[in-house]
């Protein structure tokens, strides 16, 4: 196995059964700050009230998260899939909807309980995502005035930033199909990542100047799986046998 593909996979499998284990409290349907650092506010758009963010926060559809400089916070869904909305940024929780399932979120390398849409806008900044393996119906997309990337299952970061008029799209692992304003997709395989340059019109009319296709580093990789640190930690201690549970299974015995 090649360098690349073993250390994806070895960090993948890890990060995998860790936000199964972190997403397992979740009703179906429903999200949450796993983990906050720093200064991260959010506002709900239905009543444009805003409050700082904690972690264990569930929250709504149409939350409006933004992130300080040295910020950040990780979203767990119920589909198992993670978001880390790294600092300076600000995201818009547009859609995430799940259809009703049984018991709670068990999930692993199978996939998600149940079928799901999940749509996350970008305004500025950056998002990485693990997404879980899909079921066929369902959808998760990152979206940005620049154009929008799909996913089916994989790791995989995007970073606007509307004052140097780039975005770029970087696959950890798996396949990332990325659509411009124009409709042309790109494909972003596992190991590489795209950089597109734009211009702005007065009008706000965007034009695509350019575009360059990349072959990522391990170092490149793994700084990817390092933002999932806090989901790791997390299921670490949901995994850890309680004192009360270690002494019944020496009873047990």
């Amino acid at each position: 196995m090649k360098p690349f593909k073993f250390l994806s996979f070895f960090i993948g499998l890890l990060v995998f059964s860790s936000i199964a284990s972190a997403a397992k409290d979740l009703a179906p349907n429903t999200y949450r700050a796993a983990s906050v650092n720093g200064s991260v506010q959010w506002q709900d758009s239905a009543n444009g009230v805003s409050e700082p963010l904690l972690a264990d926060k569930i929250l709504p559809a149409g939350a409006i998260i933004s992130t300080a400089e040295g910020s950040s916070v990780v979203l767990v869904f119920s589909s198992g899939s993670t978001a880390v909305v790294g600092e300076k940024s600000q995201v818009f929780i547009s859609k995430f909807e799940q259809e009703l399932f049984e018991g709670v979120a068990v999930n692993g390398p199978k996939g998600e309980p149940s079928i799901s849409q999940t749509e996350i806008h970008l305004n500025k900044g950056s998002v990485t995502s693990r997404v879980n393996k899909l079921r066929p119906q369902s959808t998760f997309v990152v979206k940005t005035p620049i154009g929008a990337a799909g996913v089916r299952g994989t790791s995989f970061q995007v970073v606007y930033d509307p004052v140097q008029k780039t975005l770029k799209v970087l696959t950890a692992e798996g396949k990332v199909v990325f659509t411009n304003t124009s409709n042309v997709e790109i494909p972003v395989d596992g190991g590489q990542d795209i950089k597109i340059f734009f211009d702005v019109d007065d009008n706000g009319n965007i034009t695509i100047k350019n575009t360059v296709q990349g072959t990522l580093t391990q170092s490149e990789i793994a700084a990817v799986f390092k933002l999932f640190e806090p989901v790791i930690n997390e299921a670490k201690l949901l995994l850890t046998p309680k004192p009360t549970d270690q002494i019944l299974s020496k009873d047990t015995l």
